[in-house]
């Protein structure tokens, strides 16, 4: 859940077109995004934060690429694994399936990042 939250407040500040414009609206007023979406992360399988169609595998990458530890180093594998099942697993909790084409490039950007 903390890796999606992340993920999401992240989108909002760099794809708000896929949040949902309720979730959207609502966020503008949130201080803490990652704390919002974390709350609302809770809701599940009601009220999807975002609109599923719109999201891509290279959407999700430049996310990945950008993430960086405290001291500005880049992640490890396992961290970015650990987000790659935390993307699986949000479409899992609004019981959205997630399309072959997704999951597939998904894959294959990661097998490049190992």
């Amino acid at each position: 859940m903390r890796s999606m939250s992340k993920f999401l407040a992240w989108l909002f500040f760099n794809n708000r077109h896929i949040i949902s414009p309720e979730v959207s609206l609502l966020a503008d007023t949130a201080a803490n995004k990652v704390s919002f979406f974390k709350s609302i992360l809770q809701t599940a399988p009601n009220d999807p934060p975002i609109i599923f169609e719109l999201l891509t595998a290279p959407v999700f990458m430049k996310w990945i690429v950008s993430l960086r530890k405290k001291n500005g180093d880049k992640p490890g594998v396992s961290s970015h694994s650990s987000h790659r099942s935390g993307l699986f697993h949000l479409f899992v909790a609004y019981h959205v399936t997630m399309p072959q084409e997704l999951e597939k490039e998904v894959s294959n950007h990661f097998r490049g990042l190992k």
